[in-house]
């Protein structure tokens, strides 16, 4: 072989190895890595949640003066709805949509203040019931005055009651008498209006 021939043999020989090695080192093709994060994280983001604000919440039963039902979705968490005196176990709140909504949370706050908190019957056990299918989702709140998640599905709601099935008790606090009602802060609706 001639030494050019030798040369030029040697020359593809380097370029071979650099060649395999870069697949190897380098992770293969650019575009293909490139397609893979982008498919990754197209996946991985979170659902979100809208608010879905009810047109009219109303109980079975409330304490006169300033403690009707609609104060559980003004907004405002330092004003609350309260039962009639009964400690709440029976009481029922009705939430209505004007237009359908597929819910998938659903959001309860009891009073803020501690001393208050404690001094009002609080939810212990529930039932939820919507108009759209046949489910009804019961479960227990904590006694607690965090934020309380609820896991639900509907599909085109117009209508959920949640029933009150047993109440933590109120207590004394100091000198402070414990409350005879039953008081929530706010509820508050997580989903989507509903498709047509």
């Amino acid at each position: 072989m001639t030494p050019g021939g030798r040369a030029l043999g040697v020359l593809l020989g380097v370029l071979v190895v650099v060649f395999i090695g870069s697949r190897f080192i380098g992770g293969g093709d650019p575009a293909a890595a490139t397609t893979t994060t982008s498919s990754t994280s197209s996946t991985s983001q979170p659902l979100t949640l809208s608010l879905i604000q009810p047109a009219t919440a109303t109980a079975s039963s409330e304490l006169p003066g300033d403690f009707g039902a609609s104060n559980l979705i003004d907004g405002d968490r330092t004003r609350e709805w309260q039962s009639a005196g009964d400690e709440g176990v029976g009481a029922e709140l009705t939430f209505t949509w004007t237009d359908p909504v597929a819910i998938s949370e659903i959001r309860i706050y009891n009073i803020v203040d501690e001393t208050r908190f404690k001094r009002n019957f609080r939810i212990k056990d529930f039932s939820i019931t919507v108009n759209d299918i046949a489910l009804e989702t019961s479960g227990t709140l904590t006694n607690t005055n965090d934020e309380q998640r609820i896991s639900i599905a509907t599909l085109k709601t117009t209508e959920l009651k949640l029933k009150v099935l047993s109440t933590y008790p109120a207590e004394a606090v100091g000198t402070a008498t414990p409350f005879n009602e039953i008081a929530i802060a706010e509820v508050e609706f997580y989903g989507r209006v509903a498709t047509p």
